[in-house]
């Protein structure tokens, strides 16, 4: 039998057997469908709110743009790559009811972000994926000359839900 020496949040020592604690009914505890499920969803972002600093990293082969999400639905965001960098489109939309009145406002607006990398990108080779509360962007560098010109729209898979998709 194995003896383990713990410390308490007191400070005091105490030994003890080392047990090791099995899932009741020999499952693992992730295995048993939960009771209820509570999605916690971030309120939506206004048109007249700031968003959240976007990090751009250079590395040896590839470019790394991490976009966080908060309030932001992933449906709503449209990347286009291009030779020297690539453009985030966020279309945002917000209501509200004017006080002591039936009337409705809708506030619709798009912001733009360009991103001029030092080094061309290679065509085809962008790759998103919405990873927990954040978008990541690879886009790899191109060998060689300038490239022709052109543009893709980049298309992504929004199923966060499954992790990083």
């Amino acid at each position: 039998m194995m003896v383990s020496t713990m410390q308490s949040r007191s400070a005091e020592l105490f030994e003890g057997p080392l047990i090791a604690k099995r899932p009741l009914s020999g499952r693992s505890p992730l295995a048993i469908p939960p009771k209820s499920i509570v999605i916690v969803r971030p309120r939506p972002l206004s048109c007249r709110e700031e968003l959240n600093p976007i990090e751009v990293a250079e590395r040896k082969l590839d470019y790394k743009v991490v976009v966080p999400l908060s309030g932001i639905d992933p449906r709503k965001i449209y990347i286009i790559a291009k030779p020297q960098g690539i453009v985030i489109e966020f279309r945002l939309k917000s209501g509200m009811r004017h006080a002591n009145s039936n009337v409705a406002e809708t506030t619709e607006c798009r912001i733009s972000k360009e991103f001029t990398f030092p080094s061309e990108i290679k065509r085809c080779t962008t790759i998103i994926q919405v990873c927990g509360d954040s978008l990541h962007i690879t886009a790899r560098k191109a060998e060689g000359g300038p490239q022709d010109a052109w543009s893709e729209l980049i298309h992504f898979d929004t199923r966060g839900s499954l992790g990083c998709v």
